[in-house]
């Protein structure tokens, strides 16, 4: 029993000090200074305790917060950086030791806002792709997917008066091929929030990634605003949308206009140049055809078929998240807070419970497995999951132009 105790204070001290390597004091100093969070005076529960609770609230989900915050406060007394708790009589060192109650917790996560989880979520989740990018990449283009997907928060906790009709949130992020990172995150609540959070989004693209999309997300101001950071673009489109015959290459692909409405169109103003394919997945209805734009328009450089393959490795959102088996959003993910900031703090701390676990993956890809040292239940996964992290392969070529 000594020897348990011993392995889960270890545990404990393990998890801080990964997470604390992940955001960097530095980087959370500066942060709450740009967004006038810091702390004024001393409290039970500073902004570092904070952004550790909402990390690990993901990583260990059946623990209660009040076992989650002994947790952290043990891991940074032992780091000296929190003063360590006292125990309820001085007489009595073995008896249990009472932390923060839900009343203080929530007290302390409304003072410090969702901006400061937004301004890490930006600084730290970026991609971590190794020079080997392998099925990753496409030549010389890292592969990004752009994806949206909702999150449901709870109705009776937020009025729909703060959220709208349709309590959903939609998540907007680019999934990095390979190691599964989010980046670019943004969150809106309303349609018109939507689209511009996907401008942001895309925006954090550059030269050096080829981007993916699916029909769902197609829209011509997000593939302006991606082509606009220099980088390539695969994107599906509907069937119904018209794209004109301009030139055809020898690999049955054309040259196409892409128009930002029927009057542009017919004004033959405001469009973009791309390169049209279709083809067929075997196994696949008859008749049924995938349609895709790139804006690779050399068929020597980016052959159909290559191009056709490549997009099969297209990422979403909750592909990602289930690789890193933090939660099952089909069944397993709550956002309990009660008012929107919170819930925007939630989906924040999740970006980064997610970041962590990836970076992990990637240095036991890379042969770095000694700082694998997290809490039990997310060793086991970790292990289990570390030769998926390159699933996103495209060495199926089963389709016919």
């Amino acid at each position: 029993m000594a020897w348990l105790h011993h392995e889960d204070q270890t545990r404990k001290y393990l998890d801080v000090c990964l997470i604390l390597k992940m955001l960097d004091m530095d980087l959370l100093h500066d942060v709450l200074w740009l967004t006038e969070t810091q702390a004024i005076r001393r409290r039970s529960m500073p902004p570092l305790v904070i952004f550790c609770h909402g990390i690990l609230r993901w990583l260990d989900g059946h623990a209660s917060d009040e076992e989650i915050l002994r947790h952290i406060h043990d891991g940074l007394a032992w780091l000296n950086l929190h003063p360590p708790r006292r125990a309820r009589t001085s007489s009595d060192e073995a008896s249990l030791i009472k932390g923060p109650g839900k009343s203080a917790l929530s007290q302390a996560r409304t003072r410090l806002g969702s901006e400061p989880f937004a301004y890490s979520v930006n600084d730290i989740c970026r991609p971590i792709h190794s020079p080997a990018r392998g099925a990753a990449a496409f030549r010389q283009w890292l592969g990004a997917s752009f994806d949206t997907t909702s999150l449901r928060a709870d109705r009776r906790a937020i009025p729909a008066s703060e959220l709208g009709a349709n309590p959903d949130i939609k998540l907007t992020a680019l999934v990095e091929h390979g190691t599964n990172v989010l980046f670019g995150s943004s969150i809106g609540e309303s349609s018109q929030d939507n689209l511009t959070a996907g401008i942001e989004c895309v925006r954090k693209l550059n030269k050096e990634m080829i981007c993916l999309g699916g029909v769902e997300t197609f829209g011509f101001s997000l593939y302006r605003a991606a082509s606009s950071e220099c980088a390539q673009i695969i994107w599906q489109v509907p069937h119904n949308l018209y794209l004109p015959y301009i030139s055809g290459l020898p690999d049955g692909t054309y040259i196409s206009h892409l128009y930002g409405s029927s009057r542009h169109h017919r004004l033959r103003i405001d469009r973009e140049i791309v390169r049209v394919i279709e083809f067929s997945s075997r196994g696949a209805p008859p008749g049924e055809r995938i349609r895709l734009i790139t804006s690779l328009l050399d068929h020597h450089t980016a052959p159909a078929k290559e191009i056709a393959a490549f997009f099969r490795s297209r990422r979403t959102i909750r592909q990602a998240l289930d690789a890193s088996r933090i939660k099952d959003l089909d069944r397993d993910i709550s956002l309990r807070s009660r008012t929107p900031d919170l819930v925007r703090q939630e989906i924040y701390s999740l970006l980064l419970a997610h970041f962590l676990c990836c970076d992990l993956l990637r240095e036991q890809n890379e042969g770095r497995a000694g700082l694998l040292l997290v809490s039990q239940n997310q060793v086991r996964i970790v292990r289990r999951r570390a030769k998926d992290i390159d699933s996103a392969s495209c060495q199926d070529d089963n389709f016919l132009l």
